[in-house]
């Protein structure tokens, strides 16, 4: 988490904000819009909101109901909004890193569901930090990482299993022309896992072409 922005004020203005569900979602959805809901389908500002259910929202774009929740980390959780606000501070202002266990006495949850929430915040922080690169050209490849060499000193054999990259891990390359590169580990050369990867590491290219990438030192 090293790099991340800390809270710019203390947990108990958190605590002050969220000290209702109804006052938390309120500053969430403030957070999030701006006071302009808009939905995270298709963008539009055209919604209404559903008196029968506190929170929600229907799209007039794309007919589809919608929430703070939706999109986010908090999506498909019991776990109250106040929580999970609380909780977001609790990891981001932890320099070192905060337990489950310690996050749950201090949210006054259970161990489990404290992990749960941890887990998703840092799925979420990791992708901020590591989203799809976009360029003019981009240049795919994969390379076997750390790859020790086949054969000993005066060619006597490694007790490695014969076949193609044995014992490396496989790592998929992706860098934009003076830009920024990705790497994913891949399970093999198939054009699913390929594929996969490729969607997850670049948002946008006019250009996807191969290149040739030296083995990385072991």
């Amino acid at each position: 988490m090293a790099g991340m922005p800390k809270p710019q004020f203390p947990f108990a203005e958190i605590v002050r904000l969220t000290e209702t569900e109804e006052k938390a979602i309120a500053f969430a959805e403030d957070l999030r819009w701006r006071g302009e809901v808009a939905c995270h389908r298709c963008g539009s500002v055209s919604i209404s909101r559903l008196a029968h259910r506190p929170g929600r929202y229907r799209c007039h774009g794309c007919r589809k109901q919608f929430s703070v929740r939706t999109g986010t980390p908090m999506e498909s959780s019991r776990l109250p909004v106040s929580v999970w606000l609380r909780g977001l501070w609790l990891i981001l202002s932890s320099s070192k890193g905060i337990s489950s266990l310690k996050l749950g006495e201090m949210l006054g949850i259970q161990q489990r569901s404290a992990w749960f929430l941890a887990h998703r915040v840092r799925a979420m922080m990791s992708w901020a930090v590591r989203a799809p690169i976009s360029g003019e050209t981009v240049e795919l490849d994969e390379v076997y990482a750390g790859a020790p060499p086949r054969q000993r000193a005066g060619g006597g054999p490694t007790g490695a299993k014969p076949g193609r990259g044995p014992r490396r891990p496989l790592v998929l390359t992706a860098a934009a022309r003076g830009g920024e590169a990705r790497f994913k580990l891949i399970a093999s050369h198939s054009r699913t896992e390929i594929s996969a990867a490729t969607s997850a590491m670049i948002r946008s290219a006019n250009t996807v072409m191969r290149m040739r990438c030296p083995p990385m030192p072991s």
